[in-house]
């Protein structure tokens, strides 16, 4: 699979055009554009990666898309590369963000809990204890 069909993959699978911090999803976004406005005259690019969007999990489009960016020869643009690799690296950020947060210890009982910010850092442990 080519770099470009594997962070368009990888974006998809996150969920990145629906829902996901904003960097990411204008970055997904703009690599979209770039392909479309370089490289897709005939239409046959975007409609495959819609495709994927919807389906990310079909390992069939994912070589259908790997077959249209390289007959587009889109694989060789350092452009393109170089923005598929700033994805790739906002992607992995969140995968480490998802996995921290995945490996976090709740302990909850008939309580409402939440915990809100932007861009914080929660060190050490936090214990809430019941003043009954």
């Amino acid at each position: 699979m080519d770099p470009i069909t594997a962070v368009i993959v990888a974006a998809a699978t996150a969920g990145v055009t629906e829902i996901g911090k904003k960097g990411l999803t204008d970055a997904y976004e703009t690599l979209k554009n770039k392909i479309a406005e370089k490289f897709d005259q005939k239409q046959e690019i975007l409609p495959v990666i819609r495709k994927i969007e919807d389906k990310p999990d079909l390992p069939f489009q994912h070589d259908e898309l790997t077959y249209r960016i390289t007959t587009a020869k889109a694989n060789g643009d350092q452009e393109l590369l170089q923005m598929v690799q700033a994805l790739k690296t906002g992607l992995e950020a969140t995968q480490k963000e998802k996995e921290t947060v995945g490996n976090t210890q709740y302990n909850i009982e008939s309580s409402k809990v939440i915990i809100a910010g932007h861009n914080g850092t929660i060190k050490g442990n936090i214990n809430f204890n019941s003043t009954k």
